[in-house]
């Protein structure tokens, strides 16, 4: 509960085809609670007490997600398929598509469609951050061609992630390649590589809000700096309860409520 608010703000959406609403909670059953109360179609699922995941075929990409990871994610997100599989889940090494062409594209229409939604306010620039209002111009600089060209990379990209998953179930990768960075920190160094942070952060995810599929984050493990480490998984379209099952699965075969980072 929090008291004393008296005024609230409608919201603005940043990018009308790449925004995914979805809560922040405590545990994967708590989400599911909350993912009812927001969804426009609730089915009212939340998983059971005990969910097996057993015969699930659980697609493990073997390019791209593995590619610049910091070790001990990768390590973390290696002993969750190891975990999987202890339940009775099929683990299937899979090839995914041309994500990088994905997350640019997925980068492009995200810079065009927030600097529409916030072109009304966009005479006042000295209430933007220098960091948005750079974006937001961008954006406005971006030409209808190359906004239309992203369009058909991602429709590319969904043909063949509906094929992918007709094969395997759902797939497991790292959420970030990194554990978070420090407030304020401009770039991090994965593996002697040196990266801007907003885009090391978005770089496994981007890619689901482009696709429009459910997806869900959850620990699976904490650095030695005691920070946690997700694990990603995705479905299809319109599978978001599956997603919860899964993720409840894992969530307890894991093991990690009493690990506090």
């Amino acid at each position: 509960h929090v008291t004393g608010v008296q005024t609230c703000a409608l919201p603005i959406s940043l990018g009308f085809t790449m925004d995914h609403v979805g809560p922040m909670t405590r545990t994967v059953r708590d989400a599911a609670i909350a993912f009812q109360a927001m969804a426009q179609n609730p089915s009212g699922y939340v998983p059971l007490r005990e969910v097996s995941i057993r015969g699930l075929r659980v697609g493990w990409p073997k390019n791209y997600y593995r590619e610049g990871v910091q070790p001990e994610v990768l390590e973390s997100v290696e002993t969750a398929v190891e975990t999987a599989a202890e339940l009775g889940a099929e683990i299937i090494e899979v090839e995914v598509p041309d994500m990088e062409a994905l997350t640019r594209a997925g980068a492009t229409s995200l810079l065009v469609e927030a600097a529409e939604a916030l072109r009304p306010y966009l005479d006042r620039r000295g209430d933007f951050g220098e960091d948005v209002l750079m974006r937001l111009d961008q954006g406005r600089a971006v030409s209808g061609m190359d906004y239309v060209q992203a369009q058909r990379i991602r429709a590319k990209v969904r043909r063949h992630f509906a094929e992918l998953l007709t094969r395997v179930d759902c797939l497991f990768t790292p959420t970030t390649p990194m554990t978070a960075p420090k407030i304020g920190e401009a770039s991090v160094v994965i593996n002697a590589v040196t990266e801007e942070v907003r885009a090391a952060g978005t770089r496994f995810t981007r890619g689901m809000n482009a696709l429009g599929l459910p997806a869900i984050s959850i620990p699976c493990g904490i650095s030695k700096a005691r920070l946690p480490i997700g694990l990603q998984i995705i479905a299809a379209h319109g599978e978001d309860d599956f997603v919860l099952r899964v993720a409840a699965a894992m969530e307890d075969g894991l093991g990690l409520g009493a690990l506090h980072p």
